[in-house]
């Protein structure tokens, strides 16, 4: 089976990096960080960790990722962090992905949430999605 890990990580970002509400709420271009630098400037989203498992039933060789993306805000209240999570849900969920050595791939989202860190000034939120490959 093809290892579509990278392939899978790199079509999320391309297809987070087009987007043009996620533009409007994150910067051009969107600050979106597999490893987020020292001091950086909000908002912004980060990858977080990924699971996965084989999916046969897909045909070929499926497979099922979810990957948790995070949001990162310091806007006064939850609006702007939750004005990121839609534009990662509307570029998102239900969208074909062009990934390398796949036949096959989708986004789905799985779920949300939102909070506030300790720090009193900043919300955080993780965004799960699952996503479909097969070759």
């Amino acid at each position: 089976m093809n290892d579509p890990h990278t392939a899978v990580q790199d079509a999320l970002m391309a297809v987070l990096m087009a987007s043009a509400a996620l533009k409007a709420r994150i910067g051009d271009p969107p600050r979106l960080y597999d490893h987020v630098p020292a001091g950086p400037v909000f908002p912004f989203l980060s990858l977080g960790g990924a699971r996965s498992r084989r999916m046969d039933d897909l045909g070929g060789d499926g497979m099922a990722q979810e990957i948790t993306l995070h949001a990162w805000s310091r806007y006064r209240g939850q609006r702007e962090i939750k004005d990121m999570l839609a534009a990662m849900y509307g570029a998102l969920h239900n969208a074909p992905l062009t990934v390398a050595g796949q036949s096959f791939a989708l986004a789905l989202f799985v779920d949300a949430a939102t909070d506030l860190e300790e720090d009193g000034l900043t919300y955080h939120a993780q965004a799960r999605y699952r996503l479909l490959t097969s070759s």
